[in-house]
């Protein structure tokens, strides 16, 4: 496993739109690739997303 933060996510996911960008990091959750860092704090946006997230390697 692997920290990686939300910056890093955000530019990746290629998009502009908030809405977009947590659509693109929820997938990434449901699918089992990110966990997010349980004492991670949130971003301060709605909806919510913490700050920091374990990327799993498969």
């Amino acid at each position: 496993m692997k920290k990686i933060t939300l910056d890093t996510l955000l530019q990746a996911s290629g998009e502009t739109e908030y809405q977009k960008q947590y659509e693109y990091i929820a997938g990434l959750l449901q699918s089992g690739k990110l966990i997010p860092v349980k004492r991670a704090p949130l971003n301060g946006r709605r909806p919510a997303l913490c700050t920091a997230f374990w990327e799993i390697e498969i």
